[in-house]
């Protein structure tokens, strides 16, 4: 079995898991469930968490050198809730409604526009 760089494995459930150390902040643990039990899924979420990652502690490193007061709590807070959106570009799909509920009908006014309705609104 391959390992997958920044996750863990517990009770069949990935997580991402990462450090970052701060000397004037502190430690920062990511621990965040994937959401998954597929070790593809799992390897494709924990890559673009890792570049979130990565993007946010040059954030974090910038503001401290920049002169600006952010104390763990601040640090945490950002992380977890960057981080956690980042997933659920993964996780949520964009649409409203699943696409199986969705069936494409042709045009019947003759315009040349595809009508889309759900498989609710038909009476089979």
């Amino acid at each position: 079995m391959s390992k997958i760089p920044y996750t863990s494995r517990r009770k069949g459930r990935y997580y991402f898991r990462r450090k970052a150390r701060w000397q004037n902040v502190g430690d920062y643990v990511a621990v965040i469930p994937l959401a998954t039990c597929s070790a593809k899924d799992a390897r494709l979420r924990s890559n673009s968490m890792v570049g979130r990652f990565e993007e946010l502690k040059g954030v974090v490193t910038t503001m401290i050198e920049a002169g600006t007061v952010i104390n763990q709590e601040q640090t945490q807070q950002l992380f977890d809730n960057e981080l956690r959106l980042t997933l659920d570009r993964f996780v949520r799909p964009p649409w409203p409604r699943p696409m199986d509920d969705l069936r494409l009908v042709e045009p019947i006014d003759g315009l040349g526009q595809s009508v889309i309705i759900t498989v609710a609104d038909t009476a089979d």
